[in-house]
C-alpha cells in the first residue's frame, strides 16, 4: 500500500469536499485527488495549508521561508515521514522541498503539480539568487507534472531532464457537468482571474454589437467602466447553481486572455473554465494561447482568434452565431473531448500511474 498526502492552499477543500458529495460542487479543484483516492493500491489523504495552519504569530511566521518551513516540518512531521509520496499542488509550499534538500525529511518521494512554473522561473530569471534557490527547491522534486505540453517544454529548455517532468491534461469533473440544452439568447464570458484580457473582451463586445453577459469580480472592471458598451450586462461572482443558468442561456462562450509575456496569473490562464465550458457542450471561442497545445484542434474543439485583436475577436462572434453547423460541431466535439480525455477521472489514473512508479 502506497501512501500519499496532496497538500492543498487557497480554497477550503474540507468545505468543498462536503459540497462535492453533496453534488453542489465540481470536484475539478482537488486535481483529481478524489479518483487516485479510489484506488486500491493507494492510501490517500490530503493536507490544507491556510492561515490558520499557524499559530497566533503566523504572520511572522509565513513572512520568512525558513521559519515557515521549520514550522511546518516541526508540526507536520510524523505526518509527513509516514507518507511514500506527497504532490504539492501550489507553488505557495515549494519551500517544504528544502526539507528534503537540507536532509531534515528524506522519505517521501515529491511530485509538483505544475500550475506557475513558467511564470515564476520566468521573472526570478534576472536574480541569480532567486533562481538558484527556486531551482534548488524544484530539484528535490521525484517528477514535475505539467498541465500543458508548453509547459514540459519550457522546462526542458531550463535543465530537467524529459524523464523528470510529465504532461498530464487537466480534468475536470465530466458528471457535474453535463451536456445542456441552450436558449441561445447572448454571448457569454465567465471568469475572474487576473490573466484575462477584459480591456479587449470589451472592445470586441462593442464592435459585435451583440447581446453579451460578463460574469466576473469587481476589480476585474476596475478603471474599464467606462468602458462598457451599453450591449454587455456586467454580473459579480455567482455561485456554480446560478453560472449553470447562464450557459442555458448562451448562444457560445467567449473567452479572452493575456499573452504569456505579461506573466500574471497562471500559465495556463482560462484553462478550467475553458474546460467546464466544453463539458456543458457549449462553444467556445478563445484568444491563442501556448498551454492549448495538446488539447485542442481549432476549428474542431472550439475557435480560436489572435490575441490582442479585438476586430478579429469581434468577427468571431458575428461569424460563427450563425453558423448553425459549426456551432453544432463545437458542441459536440467539445465535450466528447473532455468525456474521452480532460476529465477528472482520466487525470487520477495518470497521476495514480505516476505515484506509483515514483513509489
Amino acid at each position: 500500500m502506497v501512501k500519499v498526502l496532496f497538500i492543498y492552499s487557497g480554497t477550503d477543500r474540507r468545505e468543498l469536499e462536503k459540497r462535492v458529495v453533496a453534488g453542489i460542487d465540481p470536484d475539478t479543484s482537488f486535481f483529481s485527488y478524489t479518483h487516485v483516492a479510489k484506488d486500491a493500491r493507494i492510501e490517500a489523504e490530503y493536507l490544507q495549508i491556510n492561515k490558520d495552519s499557524y499559530t497566533l504569530f503566523g504572520g511572522l511566521i509565513r513572512k520568512y521561508p525558513l521559519l515557515r518551513v521549520l514550522y511546518l516540518y516541526f508540526k507536520f512531521y510524523r505526518l509527513f515521514q509516514s507518507q511514500n509520496v506527497i504532490v504539492l499542488t501550489s507553488s505557495a509550499y515549494f519551500d517544504l522541498l528544502l526539507l528534503k534538500g537540507f536532509g531534515l525529511l528524506r522519505r517521501p518521494r515529491w511530485i509538483i503539480l505544475n500550475l506557475d512554473l513558467t511564470i515564476l522561473l520566468t521573472k526570478v530569471e534576472e536574480s541569480v539568487v532567486a533562481k538558484k534557490s527556486l531551482m534548488f527547491k524544484l530539484k528535490q522534486s521525484e517528477h514535475i507534472v505539467c498541465i500543458s505540453e508548453a509547459q514540459r517544454k519550457f522546462l526542458i529548455t531550463k535543465g530537467f531532464a524529459s524523464e523528470q517532468v510529465s504532461f498530464v491534461p487537466l480534468g475536470v469533473d465530466k458528471s457535474f457537468y453535463q451536456p445542456i440544452e441552450r436558449t441561445g439568447e447572448f454571448i457569454l464570458t465567465i471568469g475572474r482571474d487576473i490573466g484575462r484580457d477584459f480591456q479587449t473582451f470589451l472592445e470586441a463586445t462593442r464592435l459585435s454589437g451583440e447581446k453579451t453577459v460578463m460574469i466576473c469580480s469587481p476589480k476585474n472592471i476596475e478603471g474599464l467602466e467606462d468602458r462598457i458598451p451599453p450591449n454587455l450586462t456586467v454580473l459579480f461572482d455567482l455561485p456554480y447553481q446560478e453560472l449553470k443558468k447562464y450557459y442555458q442561456r448562451a448562444k457560445l462562450f467567449v473567452i479572452a486572455t493575456k499573452p504569456n509575456e505579461f506573466l500574471v496569473g497562471s500559465d495556463c490562464p482560462g484553462q478550467t473554465v475553458i474546460l467546464d465550458t466544453l463539458a456543458y457542450g457549449v462553444p467556445v471561442i478563445a484568444t491563442e494561447m501556448p498551454w492549448f497545445e495538446g488539447y485542442f484542434e481549432n476549428g474542431k474543439h472550439l475557435v480560436v482568434v489572435p490575441p490582442r485583436d479585438p476586430q478579429a475577436l469581434s468577427q468571431s462572434f458575428n461569424n460563427i452565431i450563425r453558423d448553425l453547423e459549426l456551432l453544432e460541431r463545437l458542441s459536440k466535439e467539445g465535450r466528447k473531448l473532455i468525456v474521452e480525455k480532460c476529465n477528472s477521472e482520466t487525470m487520477g489514473k495518470a497521476l495514480t500511474e505516476l505515484i506509483l512508479r515514483v513509489a
